[in-house]
């Protein structure tokens, strides 16, 4: 696998993918071959901030909480099929 054939690290703020700010001076290897795989990549402390007063803002509104299982149900199940979509990159 080449490096070009890699996603590049980023972050997810709600459903905001953006790419992670801070461009560390490393790569992810392969641990089996010891190959760079990606260079490696860190959320900004802002990017951090971000994600956390919206997780508060998203904990506070208790919209997942008082959603029974069967409401929860189709947000699991439409998550499980984006990670199987994913698969062969993970």
């Amino acid at each position: 696998m080449n490096i070009s054939e890699l996603p590049a690290l980023n972050t997810w703020i709600g459903t905001a993918c953006e790419l992670s700010a801070v461009r560390d001076s490393q790569a992810l290897h392969n641990p089996n071959t010891g190959a760079a795989l990606v260079e490696s990549r860190s959320s900004s402390a802002e990017q951090v901030d971000r994600a956390i007063a919206l997780a508060h803002e998203t904990h506070q509104a208790g919209t997942w909480e008082e959603l029974c299982v069967e409401g929860r149900v189709p947000f699991l199940l439409a998550f499980a099929d984006l990670l199987d979509a994913e698969t062969e990159a993970i």
